[in-house]
């Protein structure tokens, strides 16, 4: 059912936004990012993690939706999970001409399940303060690939995630195109 939510809430987004007037609302696609190679650290378990986001930006500030899962890799006893769905202000700094670091904070919901086997788990929702950043090297006009690295903090299991992010960006600033 979440991720459902999620994709209507990506599709329903860009939707909304295809029918603006750029030139009036000044608010735009800024891009769309994958982390499928990631991991994720807490105090309870590590594990492998995947996470997409969508952003727009208006003038310098971008706003993102961001939706992230991941569970321990464990073959022979049962493995904790968990999920998180996150909405982050942030900005982007350019250090070069093709490099550029990117900063987002926000809140969100995370949820944790705890498996102790024979069927025995602990499920915790709360909301959750992620903070995130992104070193991306672009690759072309509209391409980059980096390094992301996120925390999110939380009451319940504070969560560490890092990886390799793949980001399409909508407009870059080498463009020439209006």
């Amino acid at each position: 059912m979440k991720k459902v939510i999620q994709i209507i809430i990506v599709l329903y987004g860009g939707y909304v936004f295809a029918q603006e007037d750029v030139s009036t609302t000044n608010v735009s696609f800024h891009s769309a990012s994958i982390s499928l190679i990631s991991g994720f650290g807490s105090g309870e378990a590590n594990g492998g993690a995947i996470n997409a986001d969508v952003s727009i930006s208006k003038g310098k500030h971008l706003f993102s939706l961001q939706g992230m899962t991941g569970s321990e890799v464990d073959l022979l006893a049962p493995s904790d999970e968990f999920s998180q769905l996150n909405a982050f202000y942030g900005r982007e700094v350019s250090l070069s001409k093709s490099i550029k670091f990117d900063w987002h904070a926000g809140a969100g919901y995370f949820r944790y399940v705890k498996n102790a086997g024979n069927s025995l788990s602990e499920e915790f929702s709360t909301l959750g303060i992620p903070v995130m950043s992104k070193l991306r090297f672009l690759i072309g006009g509209k391409f980059s690939v980096g390094l992301q690295f996120q925390v999110n903090f939380n009451t319940e299991n504070i969560l560490y995630n890092g990886g390799i992010v793949f980001q399409f960006n909508m407009k870059s600033k080498h463009d020439n195109t209006p």
